[in-house]
């Protein structure tokens, strides 16, 4: 009994340390908030100009949206509509959480700010779901939005990858609040979550990370 009862122990140590270390490494990832990246733009939309890893592949996009794969990893960067346009009109607002995500999920949270490629400093927050050693990543500056989606085997790349995406990017502010009304702003926020549908199952694991109005809303 008294092997029993230390082998449980031992594992229960083992796991809380194998927790406690992954989460030191994101927070490493996340700790080089003085320094930009130096990587030369290599791609460019309508509204934002970004770097591009060459392990990461492009696998859709529009004007507003881009969804990449990493290895079987899968990521969503939105052009924050909402936030840039707050910014011009409150700038006092700062950037919020849309709550569509459980947070009885939560794992990690960080909130910081990083320098762009020209120095310009952004805050931002970054939240980690787990549901079965799948997680969901989802980070939200002032400009722009990411959804990451992988499994244990690729969380501290699939952090790394975003946050040099997000630092390497060139959003043009002006454009956006030149193009954009309040109507505009209103049909993007009801249609921000779509892309999941393209990469990941809506009726399968994704719809546990979800809050329970927004599964509603999603499946109607």
């Amino acid at each position: 009994m008294k092997k029993i009862i230390v082998f449980f122990v031992c594992v229960l140590l083992s796991a809380c340390s194998y927790t406690t270390n992954i989460k030191s490494s994101i927070d490493e990832v996340f700790s080089i908030d003085s320094e930009s990246i130096r990587y030369r733009r290599n791609n460019y939309t309508d509204y934002v100009d970004f770097y591009l890893p060459s392990d990461i592949q492009e696998y859709s996009s529009d004007k507003l949206s881009n969804i990449f794969t990493y290895n079987d990893s899968k990521i969503i960067m939105d052009i924050n509509i909402p936030a840039i346009l707050n910014t011009e009109y409150y700038p006092y607002r700062n950037i919020s959480d849309e709550g569509f995500f459980d947070n009885n999920k939560l794992v990690y949270h960080k909130e910081g700010s990083y320098l762009d490629i020209e120095e310009n400093a952004h805050n931002y927050f970054f939240n980690i779901y787990e549901y079965h050693k799948q997680y969901l990543l989802y980070f939200v500056s002032g400009e722009l939005v990411f959804y990451g989606y992988c499994d244990e085997s690729d969380l501290l790349q699939t952090c790394s990858k975003i946050l040099l995406i997000a630092k390497s990017s060139q959003v043009k502010d002006s454009d956006i609040i030149a193009n954009y009304s309040t109507k505009d702003v209103i049909d993007y926020e009801k249609k921000h979550i779509n892309p999941f549908e393209k990469i990941m199952p809506v009726n399968g694991v994704i719809n546990d990370f979800l809050v329970d109005d927004y599964k509603y809303e999603t499946n109607e």
